[in-house]
């Protein structure tokens, strides 16, 4: 590091200043914590779709939070579900929180269901359930707010 550059840093510390990286291009108040979340899809303008033609025929779709399906609007809990476990073992959903959906229950017949953050379009933490059961786990959503669906499985195929 060259005299200079050092001498800004330490003075830039003591005046209680963040400095920049040289390669940043965001503004300085920007929260960089996102920045390395994956994108996930858009849930789009659909209602309560939860992959009822979704095969995985195209190897497109599905396996990681960059291609999740896009439920559209969740309305209300989700029933049938259908879709298509490829060699990755795991399937993603998307969805937008109904206006007056407060609390979400998914099916849980599969080895793992998990609920994401999706705010900002990002894959985000893990949300804790509210309840889980034999057959279902509950988490509690916030109207409007965009969520993720993780299943995972031991096998690969249709379900």
């Amino acid at each position: 590091m060259r005299a200079h550059t050092l001498t800004l840093l330490l003075l830039a510390l003591l005046v209680g200043c963040t400095p920049r990286v040289a390669d940043d291009d965001d503004a300085a108040d920007d929260d960089d914590s996102t920045a390395d979340l994956p994108v996930i899809p858009d849930p789009g303008d659909a209602t309560d779709d939860w992959g009822l033609e979704e095969w995985g025929d195209d190897g497109g779709c599905c396996a990681t939070p960059e291609t999740a399906y896009p439920v559209g609007t969740a309305t209300m809990d989700a029933g049938y579900i259908q879709g298509f476990f490829d060699g990755e073992f795991q399937f993603f959903y998307v969805f937008r929180a109904a206006a007056d959906l407060e609390e979400f229950t998914f099916p849980m017949w599969f080895e793992e269901v998990h609920m994401h953050d999706g705010a900002g379009l990002r894959f985000g933490g893990l949300i804790e359930p509210s309840a889980s059961e034999a057959n279902s786990v509950t988490w509690q959503v916030e109207p409007g707010g965009v969520y993720v669906v993780e299943v995972r499985s031991d096998f690969e195929g249709f379900f």
